[in-house]
């Protein structure tokens, strides 16, 4: 079954000062689960809880993804997108699509900062359809 009307949280209020993946991450069961099938962009939302301090840059929020569950910083960079440190403050919702290239049975969010780590600030990171508001 495609995975495209479901949300899988995969980090709540979880504070992100360095390079780090999602403390949890999604099993699709199978390489390309058609997560686009639906007619919905589909990929990983970032809602910051708590603003962020201590970046110089931004960061670039994305997925990873790998044929087996151990994933890492280290893992292939499936989709990624720049936010700038003036951008990442509470309240503010990101989408980052999936978009058609296929995704391998298993993916996390992915906090790559730019430059310098931050010194404060949280995310909330599930992975669903495009709902509206999101940048």
């Amino acid at each position: 079954m495609p995975m495209y009307d479901y949300l899988k949280l995969l980090q709540s209020d979880t504070a992100n000062t360095g390079d780090a993946v999602t403390t949890d991450k999604c099993n699709f069961g199978v390489t390309n689960p058609g997560v686009n099938k639906g007619g919905v962009p589909w990929g990983l939302h970032v809602i910051v809880t708590t603003t962020f301090t201590g970046l110089d840059e931004g960061v670039n929020l994305g997925i990873v993804h790998s044929a087996n569950d151990d994933l890492s910083t280290s893992s292939e960079v499936h989709t990624k997108m720049f936010v700038p440190v003036a951008e990442m403050v509470a309240g503010a919702h990101f989408f980052i699509p999936a978009g058609s290239r296929a995704l391998k049975q298993y993916a996390c969010g992915i906090f790559d900062a730019v430059s310098t780590a931050a010194s404060e600030g949280k995310t909330t990171m599930f992975l669903g359809p495009k709902s509206g508001g999101e940048v």
